[in-house]
């Protein structure tokens, strides 16, 4: 399995990490950095059976395409923030994770804003 092939990467790469820390640390953190982006990348390609797992069940019950786009950038945007904040947080930059979590949390409730209106909407309709 490809999962005990990152797993196995990444405890080399932290042993690497702490050999390097002690006589380069620069040269450690950004070890760090380049193996965080080739795991990001090897697990973005999971992801994306996932996501054409999602699109299947969505087209066969007839969800509105507006509902899964929505769910798939909220989805990709929180990915993709996350693993930004953890790479600041592990490089000692937390003031700037924090940052980056917040300016992802925002971007999600506006991108959601028009699936909260639908939902409104159907919501109002059902009341007498």
């Amino acid at each position: 399995m490809d999962i005990f092939k990152i797993i196995i990467a990444g405890i080399v790469v932290v042993i690497f990490s702490a050999i390097l820390k002690s006589y380069h640390s620069e040269f450690s953190v950004m070890l760090v950095l380049c193996s965080s982006v080739a795991f990001f990348f090897f697990a973005f390609s999971a992801i994306k059976t996932v996501f054409d797992y999602l699109m299947t069940i969505c087209t066969t019950y007839g969800i509105d395409s507006l509902y899964y786009e929505i769910l798939f950038k909220a989805l990709g945007i929180s990915y993709i923030c996350e693993f930004a904040s953890a790479l600041c947080k592990d490089s000692g930059e937390s003031a700037i994770s924090v940052k980056i979590d917040l300016a992802g949390k925002l971007t999600v409730i506006l991108l959601t804003l028009p699936m909260f209106k639908s939902f409104i909407e159907t919501i109002t309709k059902m009341m007498p």
